[in-house]
This record gives structure tokens, C-alpha cells and sequence, in this order.
């Protein structure tokens, strides 16, 4: 299958695209030779928010980025040793795209809830003073249910607030696809990634869906390939992830490392092999919580 990749450049006053570049790859099984690339399902309409981000990241001013979350933007332990999607972003946009002024930061913290990051917000996001806040919450929350979603719903619209106030660009993330029939306390998470997409429809916020892409590119289940456990991405998962982030940005280069050429960013079939197994002694303590 094929992802297309759209690469914007230019000062941004309307959206324009430049750029399709189709990338192929081979399916794997889990343990991490090649990977297949599948697109996102639906066009994404450009918004307010998409011009300021891929403006800013034209001009020569450096950037603030925060990542916060729960333990998947943490990346603890699930990749061991390799590379969280926060850590190939920050190789994708210091190094790649030469932007070394540029600072990101992931106050990511494993357990956490959308309750969590409110009651922590000044010192997770403001006191760093951000340009792009990227906020991916749901998976901890999702285990209180349908009784769960107005709350669960209510609190993450407060956190994109509370980040505009700050002067950021808020951008949404919808977690990704979990094995729910070994974990079947997440049951409703896919009720609250339709939660995260309705607000961000709602508040016109950039949205990266990581959960429909996961569940697209497996016949509607989590990626056996992509999780270190039933919950958490492996180092292939995480590499994964970030590049829909950077696809949806408008910063993927199929001909990158980060991008996906020759494999270089997850490492090859050993670095995933080794990232899967070396995860397995922590894993049990954190299946035990129920939480990521």
C-alpha cells in the first residue's frame, strides 16, 4: 500500500501544495524488518492553525515545541532504548530541516490523565513559554468508560484553551490503537478518539489521527508489529507515529532517515527485535495499573 506524503514550503498565506511523493514499503511481521505505509483515509482540510505552524517553521525564528501526554508521549521503557516519536520529531526538525535553534520538549508523564496535565499545566506548558503545544491524551481516561467521555471531553477542551491563552498553536492527538481484546479496560477508547477528533473539529485545532491510521492499516485491529504490549508502541510503532505527525504537518521526506529511507530511523529488523524484547520485565508492572 501507499502513503502520500505532502511536503509544504514557502511563506504560507493560503495553503498551497507543492509536492505528492508516493512511498512504498513491504509489510513485516512483528519483529521489525520492513514496515508497510498506508495513507490516511480522508483529506485533511487546511486550517488558521496548519498556515501559522508551517509559516513558522519557514521563518528563520526559532521554536518552542511541548509534547505532553501520558506514557506514550513519555516513551518509557516500550522502545527500549531507541527513539519515542517526540525524539524523532526533534531529529526531523533540528537536524533534517536544520532548524537547530529550535527546542523540544516532552513533559510526557506514564499514568497521566487529562486531570493531570490541567492540574500541572504551568509547570508542563507555560513556564516554557511555547510556540506548538502537541497534546495526545485518552488512553488512561478511556478506562472510566462511557460514564468518562463529558468529563474526558470537557477537561481536554480546557487544555487547548488554557494553551491558546499561553500563546501557542495547540495541536491534537488521537492515541493510538490499543489490543482490546487482551485490555479490555481500554474497551471505550475509540469513543474517545472520536471525543479528540469532535473537538478539534469543533475548535478548527490541527488533528494527527494516529488511531484510525493504526486501525486502517491492520483490518480495524492495534498492529500486533507496532506494540510492545497490548497498550504501548514499540520503537516501529513510535517511528510510525511520528511520521503521520510529520505527514500531517507538512514536513515528511519519504527520503529521509526519519522519513523512512532505508529503514535507518527504527534501526532494521535488530533494533525492533531488540526494543520489543528488552520491554517485556517492565511491561508487567505497568499491565498491572491498567495504565500507559
Amino acid at each position: 500500500m501507499k502513503r502520500t506524503a505532502v511536503v509544504v514550503s514557502g511563506v504560507v498565506a493560503v495553503s498551497v501544495l507543492v509536492a505528492a511523493v508516493l512511498l512504498t514499503a513491504s509489510a513485516s511481521p512483528r519483529g521489525g524488518a520492513a514496515r508497510e505505509v498506508v495513507p490516511l483515509s480522508t483529506p485533511t482540510p487546511t486550517l488558521v492553525d496548519d498556515e501559522t505552524i508551517r509559516s513558522r517553521l519557514d521563518g528563520a525564528q526559532p521554536l518552542t515545541w511541548v509534547f505532553v501526554g501520558d506514557s506514550i508521549t513519555h516513551g518509557s521503557s516500550h522502545t527500549a532504548g531507541r527513539r519515542s516519536f517526540v525524539e524523532h520529531f526533534a531529529e526531523r526538525v533540528r537536524t533534517e530541516m536544520g532548524r537547530v535553534g529550535d527546542v523540544v520538549i516532552n513533559t510526557g508523564v506514564t499514568g497521566d490523565r487529562t486531570q493531570d496535565v490541567l492540574a500541572g499545566f504551568d509547570a508542563r506548558v507555560r513556564r516554557f513559554g511555547p510556540d506548538v503545544v502537541v497534546v495526545m491524551l485518552g488512553t488512561n481516561d478511556s478506562v472510566d468508560g462511557p460514564a468518562g467521555r463529558d468529563g474526558f471531553r470537557s477537561r481536554l477542551g480546557e487544555i487547548t484553551t488554557r494553551v491558546r491563552a499561553a500563546g501557542a498553536v495547540p495541536v491534537l492527538q488521537t492515541p493510538n490503537a490499543v489490543d482490546t481484546a487482551a485490555s479490555p479496560g481500554h474497551a471505550d477508547l475509540a469513543a474517545y478518539a472520536d471525543l479528540v477528533r469532535g473537538l478539534a473539529a469543533t475548535e478548527h485545532i490541527v488533528l494527527v489521527d494516529h488511531h484510525a491510521h493504526w486501525l486502517e492499516s491492520s483490518d480495524g485491529t492495534a498492529p500486533d508489529a507496532w506494540l510492545s504490549d497490548d497498550i504501548h508502541p514499540n520503537a516501529t510503532g513510535h517511528l510510525e507515529m511520528a511520521r503521520t505527525l510529520f505527514e500531517r504537518l507538512g514536513v515528511l521526506d519519504p527520503t529521509s532517515p526519519t522519513g523512512g529511507a532505508d529503514g535507518a530511523a527504527d534501526g532494521g529488523a535488530d533494533g525492533a527485535a531488540a526494543a520489543d524484547g528488552a520491554a517485556e520485565p517492565l511491561v508487567a508492572g505497568e499491565e498491572m495499573s491498567g495504565r500507559a
